[in-house]
């Protein structure tokens, strides 16, 4: 019964804690994206890249334009290779970051000190706080230095694209019906 009540307790923090999701947008010229390419997939212009990020610059029915930093021109990716698409939710505060951190942290050091801390001299409640305590700390710590880029999920427009695709062993066409 001890060891249920700080597991109660973090799952009503990261209930409370976690943002609530968005609508998945369509990307629009101008916004920040990510796109996962599939494997192996010429990542545009005969890049061999798993993903690119950048600025979107223009999309068509056929492929999608992305400046993968201010200035560079811009890299043209089929649209048939392109496996996932994300837009930016930008980089949050330090501050936000920290309570991210602290609250993945939580749950991290309690898995770990449950895992691996074998003390017979204190209760597995008592070495749950511990952990508990030691992962909020570490993860405000690296949440607070090193924020990071949020992405969300988005729609990509319905349509067929064909692409070439080439692989090792062969050369082929890459058929894409978006619903």
């Amino acid at each position: 019964m001890r060891t249920i009540k700080p597991i109660l307790a973090l799952a009503a923090l990261l209930a409370f804690a976690a943002p609530a999701t968005a609508q998945s947008p369509t990307p629009q010229p101008g916004q920040r994206v990510m796109l996962l390419l599939g494997h192996g997939q010429p990542g545009g212009e005969g890049l061999m890249k798993r993903q690119i990020r950048g600025t979107l610059v223009a999309a068509d029915s056929t492929s999608l334009s992305v400046e993968p930093t201010p200035g560079a021109a811009p890299v043209r990716v089929p649209r048939a290779v392109v496996r996932h698409t994300y837009v930016s939710l930008g980089v949050p505060s330090r501050g936000k970051s920290a309570g991210l951190g602290a609250s993945l942290g939580i749950g991290t050091g309690m898995a770990a000190t449950l895992t691996y801390m074998k003390d017979d001299t204190r209760s597995t409640g008592t070495n749950a706080m511990i952990g508990a305590v030691g992962g909020a700390l570490g993860g405000a710590l690296a949440g607070a230095l090193f924020p990071r880029e949020r992405w969300s999920d988005a729609r990509t427009p319905g349509g067929v694209s064909i692409a070439p695709t080439v692989t090792a062993n062969s050369h082929g066409l890459a058929v894409n019906i978006r619903l």
